[in-house]
């Protein structure tokens, strides 16, 4: 035996398909949140770009309760561009209509998705906030404005604790009824240096504990801890030794299944990454009748699976296979 494997008690409460998720925090919810709506679950992904703090989240989140819409004058024109404090840089845009117009679409997304969300998953990546003096607000992202534009500081216990709490508790007034899902992203915020680094994440597993201990609707899946034991090697990591790699993400995905998403869904799961993998078969011979057996093999199997999960739409994978017979079965080339 040569590593720590990480045993994780599946939860009580566990998702299933027909919830509606929302991912917010840093670029380990996209990952997660990615494999989740290749999954078919529904949901939305970190409507504000990629998050980091809690202050942050915590912001977004009362953006995304509030009436909020942001006008011209919650803009900065930075480098030829157009940003949001509030936003990562993917929002911003030379033109200043559509960086408004792409904020206001994803924030009106995610009071849809609110007002019917049963789960929100929140992955929190570093307690180092900065301040930007001139507008008085911690930022989400800093957009290479100059550095003496902002304080760092880092959120201690306390801080941490109360801007997550008070914002579940005004999530909680919308969707009573909503489970909230921590994870601590498992990237190590190494600009930091070491030590701040491991500081910064202390203080975001206290704070999620504690609340996890006074809350009976939080809930913790210990990504961070099963990186750092269980896949406690280079080899797991991208080349800047920082990132979790695809087999680290996959495996700790694998985990996230087992503990957190109900077994009534594995069997609509395995089907799905079945003919995903059916689709990015690439054959030798794409003409031959054994291909074209295979294609016609796939649109069967894909109507089986439309009969027993009559809620999960397969357009996508229809459209895929048949365009496909087609093309090959009739002998015209490939569009």
């Amino acid at each position: 035996m040569f590593r720590t494997e990480i045993e994780i008690a599946p939860g009580d409460s566990r998702i299933k398909y027909g919830d509606q998720l929302l991912f917010l925090g840093s670029c380990f919810s996209d990952e997660i949140g990615r494999r989740m709506t290749n999954f078919k679950f529904g949901g939305l992904i970190n409507p504000f770009g990629i998050v980091y703090n809690p202050a942050s989240i915590a912001r977004s989140l009362d953006h995304i309760i509030s009436d909020k819409t942001f006008r011209a004058s919650d803009l900065l024109f930075h480098n030829e561009q157009w940003l949001s404090l509030d936003h990562h840089s993917s929002f911003s845009d030379k033109s200043k209509r559509k960086c408004l117009s792409n904020i206001n679409q994803q924030l009106q997304k995610s009071r849809v998705l609110l007002s019917n969300c049963n789960w929100l998953c929140i992955t929190l990546g570093t307690a180092f906030t900065f301040f930007h003096k001139q507008s008085e607000q911690v930022v989400a992202n800093c957009h290479r404005l100059p550095t003496d534009a902002f304080e760092k500081n880092m959120l201690n216990l306390q801080e941490t604790k109360w801007s997550l709490s008070q914002a579940l508790l005004r999530v909680r007034e919308v969707r009573p009824d909503m489970q909230v899902l921590f994870t601590v992203s498992p990237i190590r915020h190494w600009r930091e240096g070491a030590v701040a680094n491991m500081k910064s994440k202390a203080v975001l597993l206290t704070a999620i504990h504690e609340l996890e201990e006074e809350l009976d609707y939080v809930h913790y899946f210990p990504a961070y801890e099963i990186m750092m034991d269980d896949l406690r090697d280079y080899r797991f990591y991208k080349s800047d030794m920082l990132h979790p790699n695809e087999t680290a993400v996959a495996y700790i995905f694998k985990k996230f299944i087992g503990s957190h998403i109900s077994e009534e869904c594995y069997g609509a799961m395995m089907g799905i990454e079945k003919l995903q993998k059916a689709m990015n078969h690439r054959p030798r011979n794409p003409r031959s009748k054994a291909h074209v057996s295979f294609l016609q093999h796939q649109i069967l199997y894909l109507e089986q699976l439309e009969q027993e999960w009559p809620s999960l739409s397969f357009r996508a994978e229809r459209s895929y296979f048949e365009t496909e017979l087609y093309n090959h079965g009739k002998g015209h080339p490939i569009a």
